[in-house]
């Protein structure tokens, strides 16, 4: 049942309802009759929870109807709104969905002869087929009490008669509240008519018919939820392809970093296993972690540096016997100013004979010389040469009664490091001054790797690592500050969205009122915006990647052509699912004030607005 006690209304001084005390059947149709200003309209608005009296209490079935608004918008109330209060960039359908069943409102539809309208936007209706629409949507919604307010105000006799049998019928199920100005339609279908002056009851008359209702629990379709935002996102669809625009050059300038940073650490890892892994580990007896060996100090040309060592490496029995077992790679061995070689004919490979002619037995030595044909100091002293002496005064000198036999050149594509002077295929004779693993493949230097490991007491130097391990990190330097520069332009595009939802809200406040009006929570209602806001976020970042795809076929050739290294340019799975969860992070965050503004919206205040 519901009960109006002592209820009044005053817009400042003005008096609009004084005292109105009613009680209301279960069901009927109620006719709230009056002239223009009595106060009829502000009656229905205060039964519908639309605006609230200044003083007394409503109640439906023994609760205070304003103590849970949202409840009773959903299950217990509905409208047919004399300004009717569509959805206006929504289709008749998506209008009737958000709150209706398909079948119900395909029925409706047809009961009305409106079939042909169902997918035509509210906005181009006329006046009379919005009122129906309105109708239609009041009829579909389940709840216990029906607020009509002028509902045939803009239809004609005919079609107004078709709603007022429709209202009588609908109305021995559940309580039909009318305010109209047609007294001949109050007379003929009302089973009670309320007759109000300048706010007060003048007279009641007739007698409603009861019926019990049965319990309602209305629900809103999430489905309806995507609809309204995807509907709205299309509505603003210049708008937010600017918006768009915008923020994809910032997930762009992001994505170039991720896609660079990415390739080129998978690009070095397979230059590594096809290419790199073929420069040396270097074991000396005197290791030093410091690449750069003056330590950055002013050289002065007449003076002599030495490299102080951090670490000095004893090479016992077992240690030389574990890389003596070392088999499929180039194996040198450095002792005072000789060099061990294990497989000669992989030095070969990577060198010319510039002079004299090659190893024959292990009597005989060859002079390795660079790419500049330089040897080292020590070296040039051991054989008692000066600077620029011909190749002539090299072949068949003696060394330990030993006699050099031949001269092999590096190779400009040559991938040895750090190794040059007298070459033997000799056993080990004197004390070892360094070892240097030449690996073929990337198998065999992990290989090679894994059994180094095994002494810890044992340093080495890999040139592939410490390569790559300076690259990747001034890869990674290069990359941080152009992410800080892309995270500039992604803050910028997070406060236009922000401006842009904050625009969207205020244009909308008459359509979250009616949305409220029709029992959808609060909830649902920042919902439409967040989805509106993570549709123009999703596809920023669909389109980022999509033009990060196109750049990186040029991009990457050019790379190739100049380093070697390809595909230098890529995104995988899991950057692509960063932009993409990035982007929507940033639209919620952007979107977070400007929604709360909904819940502060009252019903009464927004159905006003225009």
């Amino acid at each position: 049942m519901l009960t109006l006690n002592n209820i009044s209304k005053y817009y400042g001084s003005k008096k609009v309802l004084n005292n109105i005390n009613l009680k209301f059947k279960d069901s009927g149709l109620v006719s709230i009759v009056g002239e223009s200003g009595s106060g009829k309209s502000t009656l229905l608005s205060l039964i519908g929870a639309l605006d609230k009296p200044t003083k007394g209490n409503i109640f439906f079935n023994k609760k205070d109807i304003f103590k849970d608004e949202l409840n009773y918008h959903l299950n217990d109330v509905s409208f047919i709104f004399q300004e009717y209060n569509l959805i206006d960039y929504l289709s008749v359908y998506d209008n009737l969905s958000i709150i209706g069943k398909k079948k119900d409102i395909l029925y409706y539809l047809k009961y009305f002869k409106m079939e042909g309208l169902k997918d035509k936007k509210v906005s181009l209706l006329s006046g009379g087929e919005r009122q129906r629409v309105s109708i239609i949507r009041s009829l579909i919604k389940s709840s216990k009490i029906l607020l009509c307010d002028e509902p045939t105000g803009a239809l004609d006799e005919e079609t107004g008669k078709l709603i007022m049998s429709l209202l009588k019928s609908i109305s021995r199920k559940k309580l039909v509240i009318v305010v109209t100005h047609n007294n001949s339609f109050s007379e003929i279908y009302s089973d009670q008519i309320i007759y109000i002056k300048d706010g007060d009851i003048s007279n009641i008359s007739g007698k409603t018919y009861f019926n019990k209702i049965k319990k309602i629990n209305n629900k809103i379709s999430i489905k309806s939820i995507f609809t309204l935002a995807f509907n709205r996102y299309k509505q603003r669809r210049k708008r937010n392809i600017l918006l768009i625009l915008a923020f994809s050059i910032g997930l762009i300038s992001l994505s170039i970093v991720l896609g660079i940073s990415n390739g080129f650490k998978s690009s070095f890892d397979e230059a590594e296993k096809n290419e790199l892994s073929k420069y040396p580990i270097i074991i000396s007896k005197y290791m030093n972690d410091d690449l750069n060996i003056n330590n950055n100090k002013e050289i002065d040309n007449n003076k002599i540096y030495i490299n102080k060592s951090n670490h000095e490496n004893i090479f016992t029995s077992d240690y030389i016997n574990m890389i003596n077992s070392l088999d499929k790679n180039l194996l040198t061995i450095k002792y005072d100013n000789y060099t061990y070689v294990n497989n000669i004919d992989k030095l070969y490979e990577q060198t010319d004979l510039i002079s004299g002619r090659l190893i024959k037995d292990s009597n005989e030595y060859l002079l390795l010389v660079d790419s500049n044909n330089m040897i080292d100091e020590s070296t040039a002293n051991l054989l008692n040469i000066k600077d620029e002496s011909s190749f002539d005064k090299v072949i068949n000198k003696k060394i330990d009664n030993k006699k050099i036999v031949g001269i092999l050149k590096l190779k400009d594509n040559s991938n040895i490091i750090d190794l040059n002077g007298l070459i033997c295929i000799s056993e080990f004779n004197k004390d070892i001054y360094s070892i240097g693993i030449y690996p073929n493949n990337y198998v065999n230097k992990e290989y090679i790797i894994n059994n180094l490991n095994k002494y810890k007491d044992i340093t080495y130097l890999d040139y592939t690592s410490t390569l790559k391990s300076i690259s990747i990190t001034l890869m990674n330097g290069i990359s941080t500050i152009l992410i800080i520069f892309s995270f500039i332009s992604l803050i910028i595009s997070t406060i236009m969205i922000a401006i842009i939802t904050y625009i969207n809200v205020m244009e909308r406040i008459h359509e979250i009122g009616l949305l409220k009006s029709l029992g959808i929570k609060n909830i649902y209602i920042k919902l439409i915006f967040y989805l509106e806001n993570i549709f123009i976020t999703f596809i920023s970042s669909s389109l980022s990647i999509e033009v990060i795809y196109l750049l990186g076929i040029p991009i990457n050739k050019i790379i190739y052509n100049y380093t070697s290294l390809n595909n230098v340019l890529s995104l995988d799975l899991k950057h692509k699912l960063i932009i993409y969860s990035l982007s929507i992070l940033l639209s919620i965050l952007a979107s977070f004030i400007p929604i709360r503004k909904t819940n502060k919206l009252s019903i009464r205040d927004t159905l006003r607005y225009i």
